[in-house]
């Protein structure tokens, strides 16, 4: 398995009441698969790709990644494996306004204490931005924006992808157009693709869709894709480098 979670817990505390935002959680990501996640506001969806990454810890359960309990790695390793096995995308881009889209693609690799201009080079060509490597973000459209998040999640040639609404934040036609990307791209790499969203045809063109609610998940037949949709294929994913 690529991803695993096995019985995970996660609550918040706001003054004097307790949220519940994951409840007793398990799920299983395999190599190549695309698993949609839909839900209302506030069903956890987010704080379950935050604990998937490693950017926060369960009160209960346990989280892999690959073979590796994320529990039993420092910081450091975290961070580590965040940036060499995993790619984030994020409803609003994240994008280093000083950086061109050419640094802030290489970024993952800098702060892993490389770089590869070849790489870059060939992932933004993959999503369509050759030509605005040298732009710095605030030139770009929105969608151009998040074509440049996803070279960014794709360069380090992760095995797991993790996208928090990566539509949300783009018009219809725009969303329809960077999902496109996204998902095609995904499935070129070979990665795992974790996508949550509000769009019920975004999480229609997954192998499986899940559906979070009051901190509980449960799997529902995935619908058919949208006509003229690219359903990704399953593939054997790259090496992390």
């Amino acid at each position: 398995m690529v991803l695993r979670l096995e019985g995970v817990s996660k609550r918040f505390h706001r003054g004097h009441e307790t949220v519940v935002a994951l409840d007793d959680v398990t799920l299983e990501v395999g190599p190549g698969e695309f698993v949609g996640m839909i839900g209302p506001s506030g069903s956890g969806k987010s704080t379950l790709l935050h604990l998937a990454g490693g950017l926060d810890q369960p009160d209960a359960g346990k989280v892999f990644v690959g073979d590796r309990e994320l529990a039993g790695m420092s910081i450091g390793e975290r961070a580590r494996m965040r940036r060499r096995e995993i790619g984030f995308v994020f409803q609003f881009f994240h994008l280093i306004p000083t950086l061109t889209v050419a640094e802030n693609v290489e970024l993952p690799l800098t702060l892993d204490g490389g770089s590869d201009a070849a790489a870059v080079r060939e992932v933004l060509e993959r999503v369509g931005l050759t030509d605005r490597a040298d732009h710095l973000p605030g030139e770009l459209s929105g969608g151009q924006m998040q074509r440049a998040a996803i070279a960014r999640a794709l360069v380090a040639r992760p095995t797991l992808i993790l996208a928090d609404e990566p539509t949300g934040n783009l018009d219809s036609a725009t969303g329809a157009d960077v999902l496109d990307v996204l998902t095609s791209q995904v499935a070129d790499a070979g990665a795992s693709l974790v996508l949550v969203t509000h769009d019920a045809n975004a999480a229609a063109r997954a192998h499986r869709c899940l559906h979070l609610k009051d901190g509980k998940l449960t799997e529902q037949a995935a619908a058919a894709a949208p006509r003229g949709a690219r359903r990704p294929r399953r593939t054997t994913p790259l090496k992390a480098r």
